[in-house]
Formats: structure tokens, C-alpha cells, sequence
């Protein structure tokens, strides 16, 4: 499972590298924060959910 998030994490760094580089502006530091919020939000919600799955089957 930690293989999965890492793959995760390492395809949002690289989606935030292609948009720093091709976004030379004090706006890609904005864009660089909302993506990752973003992220951190997906990636709760997805916890919860294999909690709540986890639970209904009884782990």
C-alpha cells in the first residue's frame, strides 16, 4: 500500500514540477499550494474510504 501512495505523491511532485517550470510568475507558487491542497484533500478522503471498507468487512 505505502508503494501505491508513493506512486501517488510522485506523479502530483511531477505534475507541480511541469507547471513551476513552464510558469515563470509569482503565480505558480499559488498553483504549487492549491494543487497541493488539493492533493492532501484526495488523499483523505481516499484514507476514509479504505477505513470505512475496511470497517464494513471487519478489517
Amino acid at each position: 500500500m505505502a508503494d501505491f501512495w508513493n506512486e501517488i505523491v510522485a506523479f502530483f511532485n511531477d505534475v507541480i514540477s511541469a507547471i513551476s517550470t513552464y510558469v515563470h510568475s509569482p503565480l505558480s507558487i499559488e498553483i504549487d499550494k492549491i494543487i497541493a491542497e488539493a492533493f492532501n484533500e484526495f488523499a483523505d478522503a481516499v484514507v476514509y474510504a479504505i477505513r470505512d471498507i475496511m470497517d464494513i468487512f471487519g478489517r
